[in-house]
């Protein structure tokens, strides 16, 4: 059976947890704030009835970003 996403990045953060797994020069984001943010979105999803098959559009935005980080 093929993981997916939310369990890839779930494994990982159990495995390093607040290890920075993006460093870039305005911001670190660990392994858990990546499953946090994760599951924030999964239940946004949910909550608005998307479910398996379901086609989504995803635009980024650092107001967004911030809104699932909160």
């Amino acid at each position: 059976m093929t993981d997916t996403v939310d369990q890839l990045v779930r494994a990982r953060a159990e495995e390093h947890g607040d290890k920075p797994m993006v460093i870039d020069p305005d911001r670190r984001v660990s392994y858990a704030e990546l499953d946090e943010t994760t599951r924030a979105l999964a239940a946004a999803f949910i909550e608005a009835g998307v479910t398996k098959g379901t086609r989504v559009g995803l635009i980024r935005s650092e107001e967004h970003t911030s809104e699932l980080q909160s």
